[in-house]
């Protein structure tokens, strides 16, 4: 069914949906921004910070100095008030991935305070000496005058766990440590492991037990795993293979066992077609959705987990679907990166000609898009989506969007719904501090609007939104 006539959806760019919806600012107060489409040849890069950010050259991580009581509630597009920035390098060791930790509250209470956060972060230099590295941000405030304040935020190494193979994939566990002074991650390698390992907060302290089944995995020595998920209230781990196959793991915590699960039947034997993965996340707690090379994103029931149960395509061949991820909060919405720097987004309820099109497609950054974050929490009705190439990170306010299209009479289906509006330029921002070699990983804070993103020029940057 996939591979008949399907409803194709036309592409769309910011140029060409200009017209679609009329900006409510007067000519007058709103200058016309110097942009350029993803697709288009220019040396212009998309969506610049402004100008007025300034770094102090005496301190490595950034100082910056804001008004209080500027900002309002919801405004991450807003000018006034510049995005404060760290980062922290780490000599000729190219970074995979990223995850930021949220720790429980005994954890929180012990070793951290509310001005601090954990972030881990995976080499890739593969010369058997890659590493996890456990890193802890410090938020702190100085008052300059009644008025003015300056936010600092530096990032220190709390402990390094040797692998001693590429890091792929990290995966923060939502299970507590039945030790009071460590976090627990799970990660997937090129080698195709499967493991975890309890990051230690005490400083110094080399000893971070790793635990895995016997052998680590069932991936052959050439499948590499690409995508980890976990699957909430199940302490079960979903892993997605470059070869187009999907293992699940049971974790043990209190024996600090990661057991293979052997399933019935393979999930994806009897898809109508093979799909090579390229990223997976959680839906549901009893679904998962694989990203594949086929333009594709495949959707599993992990309570049978005997077939596909929902694929959405993009219906254009060529095109490779990079990395995906889930509004948590409607998970009908589901949305993806491309090879060709697009950001997709299909609901899962909406079927045309039996096939599950894209509600639409939008030029995004030049070449593939290597993550894409969604948080209700912070901040609903945003999307970020980090370039591999342009080492852009671009943050897609698509809540101003509808509330400007609702202002010309424009009715969503969902009052809470606001994935389906026109979003034009003024909406989308690059929120990234410089410019990188090759912006491998992005990550979002789930509670906090911090951003984090690793690249290969071995460094980690976050930005406090």
């Amino acid at each position: 069914m996939y591979s008949s006539v399907s409803h194709k959806a036309r592409p769309r760019t910011l140029e060409s949906r200009a017209s679609q919806v009329s900006l409510a600012h007067s000519p007058a107060t709103t200058t016309k921004p110097q942009h350029t489409d993803a697709f288009q040849s220019s040396t212009l890069r998309l969506w610049e910070l402004p100008n007025s950010l300034q770094t102090s050259p005496n301190t490595k991580p950034w100082n910056f100095s804001k008004k209080k009581n500027i900002r309002t509630d919801n405004d991450i597009l807003s000018k006034e008030i510049p995005y404060r920035a760290a980062t922290i390098e780490f000599f000729a060791k190219p970074l995979s991935s990223v995850a930021w930790i949220s720790p429980f509250e005994e954890t929180r209470n012990q070793y951290l305070d509310n001005n601090h956060s954990l972030i881990a972060i995976g080499s890739c230099l593969g010369d058997g000496g890659d590493w996890i590295r456990l890193i802890q941000l410090q938020v702190s405030e100085m008052s300059l005058t009644s008025k003015e304040s300056t936010i600092d935020l530096s990032l220190n190494t709390v402990t390094t766990s040797p692998i001693g193979d590429v890091i792929n994939v990290l995966c923060p566990s939502s299970l507590s440590s039945n030790s009071s002074n460590s976090v627990l991650l799970f990660y997937g390698t090129l080698r195709g492991q499967v493991c975890g390992v309890k990051l230690s907060l005490e400083p110094n302290d080399d000893d971070n037990p790793m635990f895995s089944d016997k052998p680590a995995s069932r991936c052959l020595h050439y499948e590499a795993v690409i995508g980890l998920t976990e699957l909430p209230f199940k302490n079960q781990l979903v892993a997605a293979t470059n070869l187009g196959n999907l293992q699940m793991y049971q974790i043990d915590n209190d024996i600090n066992s990661l057991s293979y699960v052997e399933l019935p039947d393979s999930p994806t034997s009897r898809m109508l077609e093979p799909v090579s993965f390229t990223d997976i996340c959680t839906v549901t707690e009893t679904m998962v959705a694989a990203s594949g090379r086929t333009g594709s994103v495949c959707c599993f029931d992990t309570r049978t987990f005997t077939k596909e149960s929902q694929r959405l395509s993009i219906a254009a061949s060529g095109i490779c679907c990079t990395c995906v991820s889930v509004d948590s909060g409607q998970p009908n919405y589901i949305f993806a990166g491309t090879s060709q720097g697009e950001l997709v987004a299909w609901d899962r309820r909406i079927v045309r000609e039996g096939v599950h099109a894209p509600l639409y497609r939008i030029a995004a950054h030049h070449g593939r898009v290597s993550r894409i974050g969604v948080s209700p929490v912070w901040n609903p009705g945003v999307v970020f989506t980090s370039g591999k190439k342009d080492a852009q990170v671009l943050c897609w306010d698509f809540a101003s969007a509808a509330k400007m299209d609702l202002s010309f009479g424009k009715k969503f289906k969902d009052a809470n719904s606001c994935w389906e509006a026109n979003i034009q330029k003024e909406q989308v921002q690059n929120i990234a501090r410089d410019s990188v070699f090759s912006l491998n990983d992005m990550d979002l804070h789930p509670t906090t609007p911090l951003v984090a993103y690793v690249s290969s020029s071995s460094s980690l940057n976050v930005i406090c939104l």
